[in-house]
């Protein structure tokens, strides 16, 4: 894909979701419709539907933290590549943006969460309930304009998010993925936090967050052979492989070097010959576009090439380049729903990456 053409999708996407004052649906939050509750219809039939029920059952657009923060990472990479102060100054809008958003209660630090109820290993979450990758992600992007502008105030920022993250999420040394009484772990939050924390150490060069980050990430691979999960989507063994080849860069350490290789191993035999991402190692479709987007994203650091196959199949099969929107999925029927987090943000950040990494 030449670099023309990722600019000028960037473009469209960022027209695209500007007009929308960046609100829009995401797969999950349709669960909240009391037309979808009374009718009984469930998450997947819904999103795989040819009808946009979230209009028929007049579903408001929300705020996705996750999706601004990736939005900020990705005009603050454009930023750094051609100096354009337009992009600059769309990522400081974002980032006051998350401020106002930010998740309310007695929290010691700042902290994020999805603003859609869910079930998570049988407990009830309630909407806007903190929770440890939506932060992280929010952590990352503060970080990341610290680091381009140098500015304190995101730094201090960063701080009290990990603050958040250090005590609110880990009042018994193990890391909660959600900001409640009841214990709630995932693998990948502590992949996410750890990332944070490793940024943090390349920030500060302070060995707490360093010990911090290494006990994550060993506690992530002692609970769970995490790659071998039979069922686990291609985006999140796609971004775990990834999270761990930052988290050592950060850390300047290859403690976990043969676990990167296993799922290194695993993860890139999961796309096809002309860049088709597969659903999981066990099946190919859904294809979905996120699978996509953490494609080009893990790929582009170690396989470049294949990277690109996977951003030019996207391009060809899930892009509306009159509307500036990515789809959703194909079964091999293509469901044309535009998803904010899901679709635009993992897509738009994926290709900023992309761009900077492309000779």
């Amino acid at each position: 894909m030449k670099k023309t053409t990722i600019n000028q999708i960037l473009k469209q996407l960022h027209g695209y979701n500007q007009q929308q004052q960046y609100l829009g649906y995401e797969p999950q939050d349709i669960g909240q419709s009391l037309m979808i509750q009374n009718l009984g219809i469930d998450l997947d039939t819904v999103n795989q539907s040819a009808i946009n029920w979230r209009i028929l059952a007049c579903f408001p657009k929300h705020y996705n933290p996750m999706a601004i923060a990736l939005f900020c990472l990705t005009y603050l990479i454009r930023y750094q590549l051609s100096g354009q102060s337009d992009d600059w100054q769309s990522s400081k809008q974002l980032l006051e943006l998350l401020l106002v958003i930010r998740s309310t209660g007695d929290y010691t630090g700042f902290a994020w969460g999805q603003h859609f109820s869910v079930a998570y290993q049988s407990v009830f979450i309630e909407h806007h309930t903190p929770d440890a990758i939506t932060s992280g992600f929010v952590a990352l992007a503060f970080l990341s304009a610290y680091q381009v502008s140098k500015d304190k105030k995101y730094w201090h920022i960063a701080k009290k998010i990990v603050r958040f993250l250090s005590k609110d999420l880990m009042p018994d040394n193990q890391l909660h993925y959600f900001a409640i009484k009841q214990s709630t772990t995932h693998p990948m939050a502590n992949l996410v936090v750890a990332r944070v924390l490793a940024q943090c150490y390349q920030v500060s060069q302070d060995s707490a967050y360093q010990q911090q980050a290494i006990a994550l990430v060993d506690a992530c691979f002692a609970q769970a052979q995490l790659w071998q999960v039979k069922e686990l989507p291609n985006y999140q063994l796609g971004l775990g492989v990834f999270l761990l080849a930052e988290i050592m860069r950060d850390l300047a350490t290859d403690l976990w070097f043969k676990d990167y290789q296993q799922g290194w191993a695993i993860y890139q035999k999961q796309f096809g010959e002309q860049g088709q991402a597969f659903w999981n190692q066990h099946r190919h479709y859904p294809y979905d576009i996120r699978n996509f987007a953490q494609g080009i994203i893990t790929l582009s650091e170690a396989d470049l090439s294949q990277a690109e196959k996977v951003a030019d199949w996207a391009y060809q099969h899930f892009y509306n380049a009159k509307k500036g929107c990515f789809y959703y999925q194909k079964h091999p029927k293509l469901i044309k729903t535009c998803f904010l987090n899901w679709n635009h943000a993992w897509m738009a950040y994926a290709l900023a990456l992309l761009l900077q990494l492309k000779p």
